[in-house]
């Protein structure tokens, strides 16, 4: 049988504690909590190149400008 105690508090990081994280590593302290920032994945960036491209055919075929310069 799993317990789960929905009591028990987590300790605050604080920022002290942030800076004993390991050197090399991305991690951001949010609300208390150290959060490490993974890079994304192969597939992650795969994915986002080719919505982006998808994306901006369209934009360019239906002659679209997401940033109008004034000149």
């Amino acid at each position: 049988m799993i317990v789960f105690d929905f009591g028990a508090e987590k300790k605050q990081a604080t920022y002290s504690d942030y800076l004993k994280t390991p050197e090399g590593g991305k991690f951001q302290l949010i609300a208390g909590e150290i959060i490490e920032i993974t890079s994304p994945s192969l597939c992650h960036q795969r994915v986002i190149t080719k919505l982006s491209t998808i994306i901006n055919n369209f934009l360019f075929k239906h002659n679209i400008s997401l940033l109008r310069l004034k000149t």
